[in-house]
């Protein structure tokens, strides 16, 4: 890394996978200089869940070296397969990130209308991780979008809500579902 990467949770204390996620993400930012942990307990620093868009729990976000959220969220513990996600999602906002073809890189700055991308996950997919990094890299790349990874087995509102059945799905704008594993370009050409 080569800037500093701040992780914030807003810790819900009935929710044991809320403390849970408060956990690993202090165990995180011990690991090195360049990551940060802020913890609050929900209530605590309203300024700081308005900013981070804080509706479901458990939560964290990634804000940048200038304390800027950037668009990327986790609702859920990142274990599993997605352990990997969480870990590109700090490489991609506080590093030289991964690679990015030049086009698909002007097509992310290209978006216009805000957009919110939430990516339902289960944390035994092999498909999902993939779908989430590419959704929080057009996140990271413009700040018309947010996304955000949801562990579905902690939100069965959401489940029956969008009637998802299969992981991943992409929920755009509350709206409309998505299903299947997409790359990225399939992601731009979704919520252009």
């Amino acid at each position: 890394l080569t800037d500093e990467v701040t992780l914030v949770s807003i810790v819900d204390e009935n929710l044991p996978k809320s403390i849970e996620l408060k956990d690993l993400v202090l165990d995180i930012a011990d690991l090195g200089d360049k990551v940060k942990a802020e913890i609050y307990t929900k209530g605590q620093n309203l300024d700081i869940e308005k900013k981070i868009n804080s509706d479901k729990y458990p939560v964290v976000a990634l804000l940048d070296k200038d304390n800027k959220y950037r668009g990327v969220k986790f609702h859920g513990v990142p274990g599993g397969h997605e352990l990997n996600s969480f870990i590109l999602a700090i490489y991609n906002l506080g590093g030289s990130g991964q690679q990015v073809d030049n086009d698909i890189l002007s097509d992310m700055k290209k978006i216009n209308n805000k957009t919110n991308i939430k990516v339902c996950v289960a944390l035994s997919c092999h498909l999902c991780p993939d779908v989430v990094v590419s959704s929080q890299r057009i996140a990271i790349e413009n700040e018309n979008v947010e996304a955000e990874m949801i562990d579905i087995s902690n939100f069965k509102e959401l489940k029956d809500k969008y009637k998802i059945m299969s992981v991943p799905a992409i929920i755009v704008n509350d709206d409309k579902v998505y299903f299947g594993a997409k790359k990225v370009k399939e992601i731009l050409e979704i919520i252009a």
